[in-house]
């Protein structure tokens, strides 16, 4: 039970983390930071789904949204880190493509097949 919870509780992190990285880095580098930065979302969402299942995507899922959400919005003094330009909407918007991506993908491409054909751990 402790287990379990304790490796929810590092997938909310990675949830956190990975929001704020996002919103802080989407803008380096033009282009590529935003395209960096969703390739981390698209390897935290495969691994939480690997790791726990939907549940564990669902709990990566929520916490990437509450901070996402609260980095949108104005700061006390009207600044922004998620804008509302090219840059910020693909951040958003590609973000929640690649946890959509991640939830379709078939489970055995994440687990794997023993040898009698099996799907590895049932999620």
């Amino acid at each position: 039970m402790v287990r379990a919870a304790s490796s929810l509780a590092v997938i909310a992190a990675m949830g956190v983390v990975t929001a704020m990285v996002g919103a802080g880095a989407h803008r380096a580098l033009g282009g590529w930071g935003v395209t960096l930065c969703l390739a981390l979302m698209a390897a935290s969402s495969v691994f939480a789904r690997a790791w726990r299942g939907f549940l564990g995507l669902a709990i990566m899922g929520a916490a990437w949204v509450a901070v996402t959400l609260v980095l949108a919005a104005p700061g006390p003094g009207g600044s922004l880190l998620i804008a509302q330009d090219g840059l910020g909407l693909t951040w958003v918007y590609g973000g929640a493509a690649m946890f959509v991506i991640a939830a379709v993908l078939p489970g055995r491409l994440l687990v794997g097949d023993d040898e009698r054909g099996r799907s590895g751990n049932g999620r």
